[in-house]
């Protein structure tokens, strides 16, 4: 569901403009949304109407392209463990 500015130029062995221009075109249809630079989400139809992917569908390729370390604050990992009585509004990255 991801894919990064560099690995879209190879791809498609276009300038940086190219692609750029291309992927402004797919942000606005809504296909497409950046949560950081130079990073991008692949939004299928079913999640277009939030604007974004589930966070845990796309946390984990996030922090490694980004290289850090990263774990789900306490109330967003008791949820996957069954312990959240009520399922957080908010995913809680540290």
């Amino acid at each position: 569901y991801y894919f990064t500015l560099e690995e879209a130029e190879k791809s498609l062995m276009k300038s940086r403009v190219g692609v750029l221009s291309a992927l402004y075109r797919l942000m606005r249809s809504k296909a497409v949304v950046s949560p950081a630079k130079g990073f991008y989400l692949i939004v299928p139809p079913e999640y277009q109407a939030f604007g974004c992917l589930p966070a845990d569908m796309f946390i984990t390729d996030l922090m490694t392209y980004f290289g850090q370390p990263y774990y789900l604050g306490f109330l967003s990992a008791a949820q996957y463990y069954g312990a959240a009585y009520q399922k957080p509004q908010r995913t809680q990255v540290v």
